[in-house]
């Protein structure tokens, strides 16, 4: 009687060790690829409880606009998805306790839409509970993601936390600005402006000359890159920094440029390019810092700005 006693409590301990080590056993891209069907599973009229219940207790409770513009956007029952980018893990454990995070990004198609949508899932948390759970889920019609050809998506690239819909790859726009200026072409580059920065800048038109005349737009890689998101009482969007590295004669340079794009205000004459920075290599530049230009985001074009050192 005590030999079978001590089996049956061996097999249960068995079983629960087996249940709550499932990500370990299950693999991170089954893992991935279950979270993606339950979180498809749920983004349904009338899901909407249960949607939030998949994020993280702390990210869950601002969700609400989020899960809104979510409903709103996504169209269509998916039919299938195809997982393009990771699992890419981060994980680390320290003093018995550890902590273990996937991003991913599928291709989803429905009887609709063709959809990118990235999420970022925290899937263990020993050092603070409330952050299992999904953290980000960015999702957009393939047909307007830009870079959809070219890279996987994932996300603006800004690492905001929560629900987005239809926002691309952040760099996007810094990147059409700078393909301008490659192809010398001033009128493509000036329609990427929103009109309240052109009107405010009474030069604004002889610093595109100038800038055209400074940089021609060709660079050998991106030495450096930042994607921060930016809101005040009526605007919101995005601020960009590169670093441009530039071998000319087998001499290396890194030129800096920084851009503030407005995605969204109560005025329309503010969509676009608000405020442009470029610095052209010298030796103040510093290769650590991101370069923001002088800090103040004042709009129109400034060039040969230095870094703000606060």
């Amino acid at each position: 009687m005590k030999k079978c006693f001590v089996i049956l409590i061996f097999v249960l301990f068995i079983n629960l060790t087996l249940s709550s080590c499932k990500s370990f056993f299950e693999g991170d891209d089954k893992l991935a690829n279950r979270k993606m069907e339950e979180i498809l599973n749920v983004i349904q009229p009338g899901k909407e409880k249960e949607l939030k219940a998949l994020f993280s207790a702390d990210i869950a409770m601002n969700l609400n606009e989020g899960v809104e513009e979510l409903m709103n956007y996504y169209k269509g029952s998916y039919q299938n998805f195809e997982r393009v980018g990771g699992p890419n893990v981060s994980d680390s454990f320290s003093y018995g306790k550890g902590k273990k995070t996937i991003n991913t990004s599928f291709l989803v198609s429905t009887n609709i839409e063709q959809y990118c949508v990235y999420f970022k899932w925290c899937i263990e948390d020993d050092f603070d509970k409330q952050n299992i759970g999904v953290r980000s889920l960015y999702i957009i019609r393939s047909l307007d993601n830009p870079h959809f050809q070219k890279f996987v998506y994932w996300g603006d690239g800004s690492g905001s936390e929560g629900i987005y819909v239809g926002k691309p790859y952040a760099g996007t726009y810094l990147e059409d600005l700078i393909s301008c200026t490659y192809d010398q072409n001033q009128e493509q580059f000036i329609s990427l402006f929103s009109q309240n920065a052109i009107a405010f800048q009474a030069d604004f038109m002889d610093n595109v000359s100038t800038l055209f005349s400074m940089y021609d737009g060709k660079y050998d890689n991106i030495y450096k890159k930042s994607v921060t998101t930016f809101s005040s009482e009526h605007t919101k969007g995005y601020d960009i920094s590169y670093h441009l590295y530039r071998l000319e004669e087998r001499i290396p340079y890194v030129d800096c440029i920084c851009l503030r794009w407005c995605t969204d205000s109560e005025d329309p004459n503010n969509l676009g390019a608000l405020s442009f920075y470029f610095k052209k290599a010298d030796s103040n530049i510093s290769m650590e810092d991101f370069y923001w230009g002088d800090g103040n985001w004042l709009s129109g074009i400034h060039i040969d700005v230095q870094q703000n050192p606060s």
